[in-house]
């Protein structure tokens, strides 16, 4: 009889110790969680607006503060509301009107490939682009994150045709296509094309919506 109470006593000693265990380390993560979850959420917005600076054809500093003070006085989200449409960005606070940006995204291989992406003010040809989401494959698709392939962008308009890596065309409608991953190379073309169909349409609308709350 004894020997029975024992083993159910350490079978309750087992459990009660992995209740603890388990709700300590739950309490601590969650802890961490909350503490951490504002600069987690400082830290996104500041890379979007990063994002939204490289697409508008700028240099961006390596300082967030300088970022934070230069999206406060040069960048109009139209309309003004939660989820805006497109912004309207300018070079500077006194400056004229340098490009609109718009978050797009379409279907990468293994996810979304999420871009922000800027065009000039005729709505015609890009100004620059800023990938805030892939999860493309490392070394292959994962690629579109590298500096030349954002660059090659630049300048380019619509009705975009992919051409080999690296080709060196001139050709203001061809985008080079990553060796390896032609299901990303096509998903940012379609995205991009898609961008300069739509984005007259996407404008008149979203200054209409501003216009008519008394926004702009």
């Amino acid at each position: 009889m004894s020997s029975n109470t024992s083993k159910w006593k350490m079978r309750l000693f087992t459990v009660g110790f992995m209740f603890v265990v388990t709700f300590v380390c739950i309490s601590v993560v969650a802890g961490v969680h909350l503490r951490s979850r504002e600069r987690v959420l400082r830290n996104e917005t500041l890379y979007e607006k990063r994002g939204i600076m490289a697409a508008a054809g700028l240099d961006v500093p390596a300082d967030g503060a300088a970022v934070l003070a230069w999206y406060g006085s040069c960048v109009t989200p139209v309309p003004d509301g939660e989820n805006p449409a497109c912004y309207e960005v300018r070079e500077s606070a006194q400056g004229a009107h340098g490009a609109m940006v718009f978050m797009r995204e379409g279907a990468g291989l293994w996810g979304t490939i999420r871009a922000v992406i800027g065009l000039d003010p005729s709505l015609s040809r890009f100004t620059g682009i800023a990938f805030v989401a892939q999860n493309e494959t490392p070394g292959l698709g994962a690629r579109i994150m590298e500096a030349w392939y954002r660059d090659h962008i630049k300048g380019k308009s619509g009705g975009l045709t992919l051409v080999g890596e690296k080709s060196g065309s001139t050709n203001g409608a061809e985008l080079d296509a990553i060796t390896g991953a032609t299901i990303t190379s096509t998903a940012v073309r379609d995205i991009l094309n898609r961008l300069i169909e739509e984005a007259p349409a996407l404008v008149e609308s979203a200054w209409t919506e501003s216009d008519a709350t008394g926004i702009r």
